[in-house]
């Protein structure tokens, strides 16, 4: 009898005790019910020390939700997106204060988006796929639905009896040509990158534990039981560790501020950035790092077009020339991953990695190589 068991991964039972923890209580067992048919939400609006879990058995494929890229490696058109972004980028509009470049910083984001949306081909929800057996097991298929027809129309015990014999037999060859596939995928991995490093790809999936959602701790006392919930007291435990630097820091800081801002020091401007270096330090970009908030990765960026790079030339020049650092690559997304050995309960068991722009981390580089000259 094959069972199938389902759960939010989220707590279901929040004890009033503060010396005991949030528990998972609640699951489904299910029988024959296809999983791309099914949700679970879990109901945390209610205030009692136990939430009800709901499981939706839908009549159409539940599709999973896509990832933060906003285009396919697979189905996105990059001649298309090149194109796309040709048709619509304006190199004339001048940047000479810091609102305009804002401003041209936004506007090259929304481009950019555009640009991989319209390129990319949506999936739409489609049927499973029918496994891809073999002719012989897609005909005994075809015969043991025959035999349940013929059990269910009589109900003879021969007939079950047949129906019950004829399923052993065609679990059996169904299990000998899955196993058979699987020692051939395993036989083709490979540790080398012309594969894409496959072995190592599926071993990291095999090792990876199922995913749980803790509980967190408020730093007020009780649960933290939403996902805004739990933003906000890792937000204000993050506020209370990362202080502001001591006053006598400060003070030294704007000392040499001061220095450098003298008449006395010859500070000649920074040199203007140039259409090759962008394409060098695009190059040396690496694929498959977590973008930012703006979900821009280095990808999108190797993609470009040559309009598209002497966008950012004239936007890295209004920096360098303005002295500005633009505020939207300063925002970055907290990803808080949890210590090793630590309780997931509270909050100081998990350490912050931030994310930011990778325009942002493009324009750093183009800094640092005038920073290393001094």
């Amino acid at each position: 009898m094959k069972l199938d068991y389902w759960s939010g991964g989220e707590p279901t039972y929040w004890p009033t005790d503060k010396d005991r923890l949030p528990d998972l209580l609640d699951f489904f067992i299910t029988k024959n019910i296809d999983g791309n048919y099914i949700t679970i939400e879990s109901c945390t609006d209610l205030t009692s020390d136990h939430t009800p879990v709901i499981l939706n058995v839908n009549s159409t494929i539940q599709l999973v939700e896509p990832t933060s890229k906003i285009y396919n490696t697979k189905t996105t058109n990059w001649e298309k997106y090149r194109d796309v972004i040709n048709s619509e980028i304006n190199l004339k509009s001048k940047i000479d204060t810091i609102e305009v470049v804002e401003n041209e910083i936004e506007k090259l984001n929304m481009l950019i988006h555009r640009a991989a949306n319209l390129a990319t081909t949506k999936r739409k929800g489609q049927p499973p796929k029918n496994n891809n057996y073999s002719k012989e097991i897609k005909e005994k298929i075809k015969k043991r639905r025959q035999l349940r027809k013929v059990w269910q129309n009589t109900g003879y015990p021969n007939d079950k009896t047949a129906f019950n014999k004829f399923s052993a037999e065609l679990k059996n060859l169904i299990n000998n040509e899955e196993n058979d596939k699987i020692q051939n995928m395993l036989s083709s991995l490979d540790p080398t990158a012309d594969t894409n490093y496959s072995l190592w790809k599926v071993t990291k999936n095999m090792k990876r534990p199922k995913t749980h959602i803790p509980a967190v701790n408020y730093n007020k006392g009780g649960w933290a039981r939403s996902d805004q919930e739990k933003a906000t007291t890792f937000a204000e435990h993050l506020s209370s560790v990362f202080n502001p630097h001591p006053e006598s820091c400060r003070e030294h800081t704007e000392e040499v501020i001061n220095y450098l801002d003298s008449p006395n020091q010859m500070c000649s401007p920074l040199q203007s950035t140039s259409p090759k270096e962008i394409f060098q330090e695009i190059k040396k970009l690496k694929e498959g790092k977590a973008p930012g908030y703006d979900h821009i990765d280095a990808t999108l960026l190797k993609k470009f077009p040559y309009k598209a790079v002497m966008k950012l030339v004239h936007i890295f020049n209004a920096c360098l020339r303005l002295e500005h650092f633009p505020g939207q690559w300063k925002i970055a997304q907290i990803i808080m991953i949890p210590k090793p050995g630590k309780p997931l309960e509270q909050t100081n068991s998990y350490r912050p990695i931030s994310l930011l722009p990778v325009i942002g981390k493009l324009f750093e580089r183009i800094l640092l190589n005038r920073m290393k000259v001094h």
